[in-house]
């Protein structure tokens, strides 16, 4: 769908419950800059989706703030986060919580780990599954 800039959606309807949804797979590039152009793209293709279901899963290459990140030699970048934050709080999305783990990728030495995979979900999707853990 947004060809090297890093998504891939899949409209459909739920059989027998007559609800579309919205899956995007995402693989994030890793520069700030095509990172933002990623989540503007995803956002402006979303504001005329507004009443489906939507569900954003998949390698995003940040994280929301320094906790989901330890080691590693460069220092996790503000900016990304911040612009990942607006992101997130821009499509009103529900980051579901990670369960018995606080990472998703580990470096093969275990000297640095982040939580870069994750699951963002519409209100409309919480709605609909209230009990969603």
């Amino acid at each position: 769908m947004w060809g090297t800039s890093g998504g891939l959606a899949i409209k459909g309807t739920w059989q027998g419950n007559i609800k579309n949804f919205i899956l995007i797979n995402i693989y994030a590039p890793c520069g700030s800059l095509d990172q933002q152009r990623l989540w503007e793209d995803i956002q402006d293709w979303l504001a005329v989706q507004q009443d489906e279901l939507w569900c954003i899963c998949g390698d995003f290459n940040t994280v929301t703030n320094q906790s989901e990140g330890k080691g590693g030699i460069r220092p996790i970048s503000d900016k990304k986060s911040s612009n990942f934050c607006k992101f997130i709080a821009n499509l009103e999305l529900v980051d579901l919580p990670l369960l018995r783990r606080k990472y998703t990728w580990y470096k093969d030495n275990g000297t640095c780990c982040n939580r870069l995979d994750r699951f963002l979900i519409s209100q409309n999707w919480c709605n609909l599954w209230p009990n969603l853990n």
